[in-house]
């Protein structure tokens, strides 16, 4: 029980920051080593910024940031209901399709 107050604790802070503080124009936020070293985007550039434009319901701005973040949002509240709830063996088959070993091998070639 006292893990879920932390989590709790910690994605409510977590959604505060992102909410207060645009990382387009701020210096605290992440820097991504890929792009520190190539010049060139990873799959995950852009999803801090992406995330704050979410927060302030901007989702077309969100995904010209990254697609990929706001696409995977849906997916990983999904699994998120799975895990918490415990509908694994409800609805195996619903969830053997999302997030079963071909369909994390496709979620990575998209990545890729």
């Amino acid at each position: 029980m006292k893990i879920k107050w932390f989590l709790g604790v910690l994605l409510t802070g977590v959604l505060l920051v992102y909410f207060f503080i645009d990382p387009a124009y701020s210096g605290w936020a992440i820097n991504c080593p890929f792009k520190a070293i190539t010049k060139y985007d990873c799959p995950g550039c852009g999803s801090q910024r992406a995330f704050h434009q979410l927060l302030h319901g901007q989702c077309s701005n969100a995904f010209v940031l990254n697609p990929l973040f706001v696409v995977a949002i849906p997916v990983f509240l999904i699994f998120l209901v799975f895990q918490i709830v415990d509908l694994k063996t409800k609805y195996s088959k619903f969830y053997n399709l999302l997030f079963g070993f071909k369909s994390i091998l496709i979620y990575l070639i998209i990545v890729l």
